[in-house]
C-alpha cells in the first residue's frame, strides 16, 4: 500500500525554523499534520458514506457519527449465534440505507465449506428475521481462507454489491491492508466475521474492530418480533476510543447500554500452563499451510 507522501515534506519543513515558535508549538503542529493527512488517507475512497446503526450512543463513538462504508471492519464472534446475529443486523441496516437510495441491495457472503463453528454455515431462511431477503444475496464458498479473501477482494471491485462479507479463520496483515484498499476503492463496506479466538493476537488495517458473544435478552420473541441480545466491544476504530455496551436488536434498530468490559476469552497451548498461549495461527498450522501463498480462487463454488 503505497503511503501518503504528497503535502508532508513541505508542512513539516516549514514549521521549523522560524523565530519565536517553541518546542510546544511544533508539538502541535505536527500533531495537526498528522490529524490532517490520517483525514486525507480516508478521504481518498471514491465515495465516503457513514451509515447510522440507529443507536446515537454506538453511532458516536465511530468516525463520521456512522458505519462507514468504503471500509474493512472486523468483527471477532464468540459464539456461532452471536456472530451471525450481529452481521445479519449489520447488514440490515446498510440494506435499509440502500434502499432509502435506490441503490443495489445485493450482497455479497463468502463462506468455507464446512462453516467455521460447531453449528455449521449460515442458516440463510434465518436473514428474514433481520428484515433481510435471502434472495439478495449472493453466497461463494471457498476450501481454504485464502480463497474466501480472493473471493471478497473481487466482490469489491465488482459494482453492485451493497455490501460483502468473508468468513475466514485467520487474516494476517497484509490481507486486510489489501481489502480496506479494495473496499476504499470500492466505496463499499467489507466486513471479516471470524471465531474470537483466532483473531485475538493479529494485527489488521481495519477502520474497527468489534468483539461479540451473546447474552440473554430481557424479553421473550414475539409473533413477528425479532428481539437479540449481545455484549459488544468496540476494541479498536481509527480516530476514536473502545467502548463496550450491551445491544439490544428490535424493530430494525440497536439499543445500547453501556457496560464494563467482559474480559475476552484467553487462548491456550492445552499443556496445562495459563502463562503463555500461542495462537492457533502459530500453533496449528501445518508447514504446507503456512508455505500456500498460491491458488487463489480454486475450489470456490456460487450459489444465490
Amino acid at each position: 500500500m503505497r503511503m501518503p507522501s504528497e503535502g508532508i515534506a513541505p508542512a513539516a519543513a516549514s514549521s521549523f525554523g522560524r523565530g519565536g515558535e517553541t518546542a510546544g508549538d511544533h508539538l502541535a503542529a505536527m500533531r495537526a499534520e498528522v490529524a490532517r493527512i490520517e483525514c486525507q488517507n480516508f478521504s481518498t475512497g471514491l465515495t465516503e458514506r457513514f451509515v447510522s446503526l440507529g443507536e446515537p450512543a454506538i453511532d458516536v463513538a465511530l468516525p463520521g457519527r456512522g458505519l462507514a462504508l468504503g471500509a474493512l471492519h472486523e468483527i471477532a464472534a464468540a459464539d456461532t449465534g452471536a456472530g451471525m446475529g450481529f452481521m445479519a443486523a449489520l447488514l440490515a441496516r446498510l440494506d435499509f440505507e440502500a434502499g432509502t437510495r435506490g441503490a443495489s441491495r445485493r450482497m455479497l457472503w463468502a463462506m468455507p465449506l464446512a462453516g467455521l463453528y460447531e453449528a455449521g454455515n449460515l442458516y440463510t431462511p434465518g436473514l428474514v428475521d433481520f428484515g433481510l431477503d435471502p434472495n439478495q444475496f449472493l453466497f461463494a464458498r471457498g476450501r481454504r481462507d485464502i480463497d474466501i479473501l480472493w473471493a471478497m477482494e473481487e466482490g469489491l471491485r465488482v459494482p453492485g454489491f451493497a455490501a460483502v462479507v468473508a468468513e475466514v479463520r485467520t487474516l494476517n496483515l497484509n490481507q486486510s491492508q489489501r481489502l480496506a484498499l479494495a473496499a476504499r476503492r470500492s466505496g463499499v463496506a467489507a466486513f471479516i466475521l471470524r471465531p474470537a479466538v483466532t483473531a485475538a493476537f493479529e494485527p489488521s488495517a481495519a477502520l474497527t474492530r468489534w468483539w461479540v458473544h451473546s447474552t440473554p435478552s430481557a424479553r421473550p420473541l414475539r409473533a413477528g418480533s425479532r428481539e437479540a441480545a449481545w455484549n459488544l466491544d468496540l476494541v479498536r476504530v481509527r480516530g476514536g476510543a473502545s467502548r463496550c455496551w450491551r445491544v439490544v436488536w428490535q424493530a430494525g434498530r440497536f439499543t445500547a447500554h453501556d457496560r464494563a468490559r467482559v474480559d475476552q476469552p484467553r487462548i491456550e497451548t492445552g499443556n496445562g500452563t495459563d502463562h503463555f498461549g500461542l495462537a492457533p495461527i502459530l500453533g496449528d498450522r501445518s508447514l504446507e499451510e503456512r508455505s500456500s501463498v498460491d491458488g487463489f480462487g480454486q475450489g470456490l463454488s456460487l450459489a444465490g
